[in-house]
């Protein structure tokens, strides 16, 4: 391994789940101020299945409260 290879990979945003949304939602409540937390680690496989996952599930679903406002 070299210094320029990737060791792991985390996946943070709207679509995470668990201490990794929270800290996604952290970071859009404050703007202006930096927002630190801690991570484990995944391997690149396991962010990129999560991801393609992600991709194959209907926004409806993710988001239920769409049905009731499509009513």
């Amino acid at each position: 391994m070299t210094r320029n290879d990737a060791m792991g990979k985390i996946f943070l945003g709207c679509e995470a789940s668990g201490n990794q949304l929270r800290h996604w939602a952290d970071m859009l409540s404050n703007p202006r101020r930096p927002v630190a937390q801690w991570h484990g680690l995944l391997t690149a496989e396991q962010v990129n299945s999560t991801l393609t996952l992600k991709k194959k599930i209907p926004l409806q679903s993710k988001l239920p409260f769409l049905k009731d406002m499509k009513s």
